[in-house]
């Protein structure tokens, strides 16, 4: 078993020795904010670095796939890199990203901030992976980022209607009183952005009601019960330390008025 790194910058240097290894015709380098320049693509190694802790022995495999993922991308051209709205208007979708990393790896990517520290960013959905839509995208598209946002949500609305995903609906003696994802998805943790899925939730576990969306990928959903609040409030809490792209071990309150960070029930 491979130990992990001690550092985060022992573990860039690995990654950077790996992409000159498996990719010698593409420039590589590290360059600021811990991120890899491959080509023409900037790759942030802040997630790929805690997917490796936490499985160290997988570490190629984890990585090659991000790599590859980075190069195929540019290989497509000017029109991926920059391409015309209509061929990604129904491809657009929010992502929530913690304030502090967005602001520090993804200043350059449209964004606005919402509650728990946490930011609405935007991404193109390429089917197995997603990139962040730029500024200079947006502003070449002619859109504001509340346009951009009405548009995400409606495509993240048909997405699921699509999909028709399952929830899990956990019932207590007084009736439903936790709803979570049945299985992960990179898109989980934004339905709680949609008004009508809130709407849903709101009709299932009553107002107000707790979330937690301790990763991208997964969400849940609980009625505001003290007993019940501590015990999946460490949960939570627990997943965000261990789980990939963590998003907040904070909990969020959700009323008839929308969503807001959850600080305690008043007296």
């Amino acid at each position: 078993i491979v130990e992990p790194e001690t550092s985060p910058e022992q573990f860039a240097l690995r990654v950077l020795d790996l992409a000159r290894q498996k990719f010698p015709l593409v420039s590589s380098e590290l360059v600021e904010d811990f991120h890899l320049q491959l080509g023409e693509s900037r790759v942030n190694l802040y997630s790929l670095y805690r997917s490796y802790l936490d499985a160290p022995e997988h570490f190629e495999r984890i990585t090659l796939r991000i790599l590859s993922t980075a190069v195929r991308i540019q290989e497509r051209g000017e029109d991926q890199l920059a391409p015309p709205w209509e061929e990604v208007r129904s491809r657009l979708f929010p992502m929530l990203y913690p304030q502090p990393e967005s602001e520090q790896w993804l200043s350059y990517v449209v964004g606005e901030p919402w509650v728990a520290d946490l930011r609405i960013l935007f991404v193109v959905d390429e089917g197995d992976t997603y990139w962040y839509v730029r500024e200079d995208l947006r502003e070449r598209w002619g859109f504001s980022v509340d346009q951009l946002k009405q548009f995400a949500l409606a495509n993240l609305e048909t997405y699921f209607e699509e999909k028709q995903d399952e929830l899990v609906v956990t019932d207590l003696s007084e009736g439903p009183a936790m709803v979570m994802p049945r299985e992960p998805d990179a898109y989980n943790a934004t339905r709680v952005l949609s008004e009508s899925f809130q709407r849903l939730l709101l009709r299932l576990l009553g107002h107000p009601c707790l979330i937690g969306v301790p990763n991208r990928d997964f969400f849940v959903a609980f009625r505001a019960d003290e007993e019940l609040r501590e015990r999946i409030h460490q949960k939570v809490a627990e997943d965000h330390r261990r789980m990939d792209h963590p998003l907040t071990d904070r909990l969020l309150l959700l009323g008839p008025d929308g969503v807001s960070e959850f600080f305690g029930f008043s007296p």
